[in-house]
């Protein structure tokens, strides 16, 4: 039994659903609004300084720490599963700025942009009347 066919009903309510309304202005498009500017500067920002601030530091402290061991043992020792993906890690950047890192710094410049055009759009005036 094949599908029912459209009815002219049908046909003409979608029609009548694609006609432009009357008084309505036109909808005008924009390819980088503000939106995108704060979202685009504050990542760029974040991965700006996750790379040339904050990466000696990263990595100094991560040296500081070891790698994750039981009762003295590496767990990658322990169990083959446990081992680091070198694949993952590799990187052609001379600081070695992996892939894990642009997500992490890229995540925090979100996030940063989008608090401040929560905050930008508040408008509460936060100074007491007396």
């Amino acid at each position: 039994k094949s599908a029912p066919m459209a009815t002219p009903r049908f046909a003409s309510r979608v029609q009548q659903q694609r006609k432009p309304r009357a008084g309505r202005g036109q909808v005008v498009t924009k390819a980088f609004s503000d939106t995108n500017l704060v979202i685009s500067a504050a990542t760029a920002a974040s991965l700006g300084l996750g790379r040339f601030v904050f990466l000696p530091i990263q990595r100094k402290f991560s040296a500081r720490a070891g790698l994750p061991s039981q009762n003295g043992t590496p767990n990658a020792e322990l169990d083959r599963l446990a081992q680091e993906s070198t694949w993952l890690l590799k990187s052609n950047d001379p600081a070695n700025f992996n892939v894990i890192d642009v997500f992490a710094w890229g995540a925090i410049g979100h996030a940063l942009g989008y608090f401040a055009l929560a905050t930008a759009s508040l408008q509460v005036n936060h100074v007491p009347t007396f």
